[in-house]
């Protein structure tokens, strides 16, 4: 008696399947990266979102994995949506979720450097696992790894792009360098309680009466060149 074989959906005994398959997945990428290069801004707040939001980690896995292609293809495109992503990148491996932060971890580091790599004005301080961003408006915003917590926002009050961030050896500061204005300013990452407890007590109140203070605050440059 000869017995048969039901072949499942795509296989093929030739690998025409497989083929078939490798193919999507170019076809994928090339139509990802044309929207991209039409609207980049789309593809940035889709990937944010499903950092942010999405209940599949393999789903927020693959929006890691999109974040390196596109900024090594499109990093100036990117650059005005640089600092929400990065902080979606890093509320998506937040400690209180183990589980996934487990899982992510890995893709996450990844993206995060591919964008160190793709601007200069992403720095990565291992040893404090602090990460600084500088902005299309002037400001520079630091995030620690370890808490998955945005640190601080450093203001130049230029509202020019940043062009240029480096973090000291030792982690305790931060360097921006703005472009037209050629402001060079040195930070310092972390400020005193009572400077905190001050803003926190003479922050000027939003319209609807509510602090307008980030949480995690804005100092001012320690030194400017």
């Amino acid at each position: 008696r000869t017995r048969s074989r039901h072949k499942s959906f795509g296989e093929d005994s030739d690998g025409v399947g497989s083929t078939v398959s490798f193919s999507l997945v170019v076809l994928a990428k090339s139509a990802l990266l044309r929207i991209s290069a039409d609207d980049i801004g789309l593809v940035a707040s889709t990937v944010a979102n499903i950092l942010q939001s999405g209940e599949s980690v393999r789903e927020r896995r693959g929006a890691l994995q999109l974040i390196g292609l596109v900024a090594q293809k499109y990093a100036v495109l990117l650059y005005p949506f640089l600092e929400p992503l990065v902080a979606a990148i890093v509320q998506a491996i937040e400690p209180k979720h183990a589980t996934a932060r487990k899982t992510l971890i890995g893709a996450a580091g990844a993206a995060l450097q591919g964008l160190v790599r793709a601007y200069p004005w992403v720095s990565f301080h291992p040893e404090s696992q602090c990460l600084a961003v500088g902005c299309i408006d002037g400001r520079c915003t630091t995030f620690d790894l370890r808490t998955a917590t945005r640190t601080a926002v450093y203001d130049s009050q230029t509202a020019a792009p940043v062009a240029a961030v480096a973090i000291s050896p030792r982690g305790d500061r931060v360097a921006s360098f703005v472009l037209g204005s050629g402001l060079l300013s040195i930070w310092d990452p972390s400020p005193s309680a009572l400077a905190m407890f001050a803003r926190s007590l003479f922050w000027p109140a939003s319209d609807d009466g509510a602090s307008s203070e980030p949480s995690s605050g804005t100092v001012t440059p320690a030194k400017t060149m």
